[in-house]
């Protein structure tokens, strides 16, 4: 991320805004704006809330046992299952999955390693997601997704220090992101050009 910032910076402009719409997305990005001094302003969906890991589905205590565990395994990618869903617009959200897995084999595998990174953000002792970002944050919240609670969202968005902005996609699900992608960019070009610095062209 420092070098793709370097390279915006040196070829465009030092008025970089962070769009983060997916849900690993969302936690690396917010990873990265808490350490990173380059970012004017960040739109993310899925988020990081540190020590608060029920809301996706996984008790703290349960979370701790993974994370110890993942750390004694050696990397190797294992079978990968998207949480049920039955709830509005299933359909859609159903039919990404199966569209993905259909395209990419590797959609059905996940590394453990990976696994262990995503739980650091949530439970590691040197973890930066201790800290609120700083810059201005827009959080999209999903009412219907099969991985994280509306209350998931909502304790993120309460713990943030900053100025922010709650943005609720109506009848959201998982993957609106992707199947509602023209809502998510809309609010995010309004939030960055809300948050562009006064000399900014």
């Amino acid at each position: 991320m420092d070098a793709v910032v370097a390279y915006i910076e040196n070829k465009y402009s030092s008025n970089i805004h962070l769009y983060a719409p997916t849900g690993i997305g969302g936690m690396f990005a917010q990873y990265y704006a808490t350490t990173s001094t380059k970012i004017m302003s960040l739109a993310q969906f899925n988020c990081i809330n540190y020590q608060k890991t029920a809301g996706m589905g996984y008790p703290l205590p349960v979370a701790k046992i993974m994370y110890f565990f993942l750390k004694l395994l050696p990397e190797i990618t294992i079978p990968y299952k998207p949480p049920k869903y039955n709830g509005p617009r299933y359909k859609e959200d159903n039919g990404f999955y199966i569209d993905m897995m259909g395209k990419y084999p590797s959609f059905k595998c996940v590394s453990t390693k990976f696994l262990e990174i995503v739980l650091a953000f949530f439970l590691a002792k040197d973890s930066v997601a201790k800290n609120s970002v700083s810059i201005p944050t827009l959080v999209y919240k999903i009412p219907n997704d099969r991985f994280m609670t509306p209350q998931f969202f909502d304790e993120y968005y309460k713990s943030l220090t900053c100025k922010k902005k709650l943005v609720e996609i109506k009848d959201g699900i998982h993957n609106s992101y992707f199947i509602d992608s023209d809502i998510f960019c809309e609010s995010a070009f309004e939030w960055f050009k809300e948050n562009l610095p006064e000399d900014a062209d």
